[in-house]
C-alpha cells in the first residue's frame, strides 16, 4: 500500500485550522474517494458538497488542499512518529472502507 499526505483546511464559527492525516491506500483514486467519504461526514446537519473538495456544514466549511504521495523515506518518518492520525482505505472508489489503526471504522469517530 502506498501512504499519502492529507490536508484539510477548516473554517468554523470564523476560525481556521488545518488538519492533516496520512491515508494507505492502493491508489490515488482510492485515496481521494476516502477524503471524499470523510468530508461528506464532518457534520451531519445541512451538508452541501462541490465536486467532492469542498464541504459546507451548517455555515461551517472544509476544503480539501492538498493529497501528496509521500517516498517510503517520509512515510517511515511520519508513520514512526505516530502524530498524526492514520487512515487505511480499502474496498472500491463507490464505496471505500475507512478504518484508523487500530481497525476502527470511521463511522465510528463521526456518530
Amino acid at each position: 500500500m502506498k501512504i499519502w499526505l492529507v490536508s484539510f483546511q477548516t473554517e468554523w464559527q470564523g476560525a481556521c485550522s488545518e488538519e492533516h492525516l496520512l491515508i494507505r491506500s492502493q491508489d490515488a483514486l482510492l485515496t481521494e474517494a476516502a477524503c471524499t467519504h470523510m468530508g461528506r461526514t464532518w457534520w451531519k446537519e445541512d451538508a452541501c458538497e462541490s465536486e467532492g473538495c469542498y464541504w459546507r456544514f451548517g455555515g461551517n466549511d472544509v476544503w480539501l488542499k492538498a493529497v501528496v504521495l509521500l517516498s517510503d523515506a517520509q512515510a517511515q518518518t511520519l508513520t514512526g512518529l505516530r502524530f498524526l492520525d492514520e487512515w487505511t482505505v480499502t474496498g472500491t472508489p463507490d464505496a471505500p472502507v475507512v478504518r484508523d489503526r487500530n481497525g476502527n471504522h470511521w463511522q465510528d469517530f463521526r456518530d
